[in-house]
């Protein structure tokens, strides 16, 4: 059995995503700043269900094929998804505080409003 013993291993990193809202599309970027919870951009939005419950692509895998970009200019994340006319989110964290169930973890969220509950709701066809 060989055992290494040499730490000084170099790797690179072919292509990164980052996944903006948990459970959709993710897209490729050239390059994230991390931060204290990992990249910019990764996972800062989910999709709770009416109950508060965090979806995922496990039980709607649905959630697949909602694409959300940044807008940088616009200060915006656009969501598309096929057969609905775009979403655009502030960037800025707004919205209500609520709590929302993470797997078996209570957290605090801050609710997006109507229109992206409505979006949601018609794309994944259950109350969002």
């Amino acid at each position: 059995m060989d055992v290494c013993t040499d730490f000084d291993l170099t790797a690179s990193i072919a292509r990164l995503f980052v996944y903006p809202v948990k459970s959709c599309a993710g897209m490729e970027v050239p390059q994230a700043v991390l931060t204290d919870t990992g990249p910019a951009w990764d996972r800062a939005w989910m999709v709770v269900d009416a109950m508060g419950h965090g979806m995922t692509q496990r039980t709607l895998p649905r959630m697949a094929l909602v694409q959300p970009r940044p807008h940088l200019q616009d200060n915006a994340l656009v969501l598309q998804a096929p057969g609905q006319a775009a979403l655009s989110v502030p960037l800025a964290l707004g919205g209500a505080r609520v709590e929302v169930q993470v797997r078996d973890e209570q957290v605090q969220a801050r609710d997006q409003g109507n229109a992206a509950s409505e979006w949601f709701s018609t794309c994944l066809g259950q109350p969002c």
